[in-house]
Formats: structure tokens, sequence, C-alpha cells
């Protein structure tokens, strides 16, 4: 079963996510699927040990042809998931326009050393392999730094994708 699949299926259990890569909201709000929303986690009253808050807002941006609908890009963001992310052999080098995406996200907004401010995971290129990139941002900062980098993505012609929301960003 792929990351993603898994992560669909347990997306706001907390005892089963991780803070690498299982960043999730429990539930979605309305306004998720305005153009430039991000998924608002739902207020449970869990305990500070265990509670739904996501810890990361993610994206997965990749340089292909733009899918048709949310369900094809679904698919195509599992299928990369698993070749270039989750490989057996080791992930490979980021491909030249990834990198390129990358340098000017991080020129925008720099690797946090601390981590404090909107990379959950730094450096950048470092989630990065072959024609992906999956970024892990800090909630507190994820509205602001993924309107740039679906922005960003839209306009060096990759694919900006949100893997939470199942959906395209625009």
């Amino acid at each position: 079963m792929g990351l993603s699949l898994l992560r669909r299926q347990q997306v706001g259990m907390c005892a089963l996510m991780s803070p690498f890569r299982l960043g999730g909201a429990s539930e979605l709000s309305a306004d998720h699927w305005a153009a430039d929303s991000i998924p608002r986690p739902a207020h449970t009253g869990g305990t500070a040990a265990c509670d739904d808050s996501p810890v990361s807002y993610d994206l997965a941006v990749w340089d292909g042809k733009r899918p048709l609908d949310n369900h094809q890009a679904g698919s195509v963001y599992d299928e990369l998931y698993e070749r270039y992310l989750e490989p057996e052999d080791g992930v490979m080098p980021p491909a030249p326009r990834i990198v390129a995406y990358v340098e000017a996200l991080v020129k925008q907004y720099p690797d946090d050393v601390d981590r404090g401010a909107v990379w959950a995971s730094s450096p950048v290129i470092d989630e990065a392999s072959g024609p992906i990139v999956y970024l892990l941002m800090s909630y507190g900062k994820a509205e602001e730094a993924s309107q740039y980098a679906a922005s960003l993505a839209r306009d060096l012609g990759l694919v900006c994708f949100d893997p939470q929301g199942e959906c395209l960003r625009p």
C-alpha cells in the first residue's frame, strides 16, 4: 500500500501520524475548496499529547503534463510518490526544473535552520527526487507560503497538488 493511500486512510488519526510525512488535517472545512485556501483542522478537544492538529501542510509539485482532474492527479501523485520518494533503491537527484523551482521557492522563503518559520523539513531540496518535490510547510505559515508555491509552480509550468485535500492547486 502506498504511503499516500495510507495517509488518506489515516488522516486525523494522531496515533498513526508521523511528523515526517503524515501531516494531515482531521477534517476539511467548506472553504478548503476555495482557490487559495488550505485545509483547516477541526477542533476536537484532543489532549496535547494526541490531538488531531496537523503537523504540516503538504504540497507535491512535479514536472509533467497537468492532469485533467483531481482523481487523475491523485493517481499520478501516488505513482510519482512511490517511484521517486519511497523507492527501495533510494532517492535520485532532482530534475533540473525541480531544482530551479526549489531554488526560486527558498529565495522567497529561505530554508529554516531552526525549522521555526515556514518549512517543517529543511533543506527543502532534500524532499526532491527526480521530477517531484514534496513540500512540508509549518501550518502557521502554510496559507501564505502555499499560495506562493502554487503560483510559482504554475508560472514555471509545473503541477501543484494538495495530497491532504486530494486536489490540484490552481
